[in-house]
């Protein structure tokens, strides 16, 4: 899966990360995560919301031109601030609020995307390769 999201990655970031920079961090990540973690059941890798995120991100950091490592940076950064927040507060508490359904619609997503990415590569294929009336 790391391999996958790699290149689909490196497709959507205009080769910012590739398959060795999520290869990399996916490890590490794992690592780190089976260290400190109490939770065995939680995906550490890139997911296909995560995709969608860098995605976006780099066509809005390319439009206006900044650094997209940079902005993806700080976006880390965030994270870890609100996430420290929800933390302080016990959010996880509101985990009760959330249902089979919203579990659905990212599931839903996922397959979407895995759906959605070879249909758009077939329509540029055939595009940019007309079959010929004589076929």
């Amino acid at each position: 899966s790391a391999i996958t999201f790699g290149g689909l990655l490196a497709e959507k970031t205009y080769n910012t990360i590739g398959i060795s920079e999520t290869l990399v961090f996916t490890c590490a990540g794992g690592i780190l995560f089976a260290l400190v973690s109490g939770q065995p059941m939680m995906i550490t890798g890139a997911t296909g919301p995560l995709l969608l995120l860098d995605e976006s991100l780099a066509n809005f950091c390319r439009s206006y031109e900044f650094d997209f490592l940079t902005a993806r940076m700080y976006c880390g950064l965030w994270m870890i601030v609100i996430a420290l927040l929800v933390a302080s507060v016990e959010g996880s508490v509101a985990v009760r609020k959330i249902t089979r359904f919203t579990e659905d619609i990212f599931a839903f997503l996922i397959s979407l995307i895995f759906i959605g990415e070879p249909v758009t590569s077939l329509v540029n294929v055939f595009k940019a390769h007309p079959l010929g009336i004589d076929y």
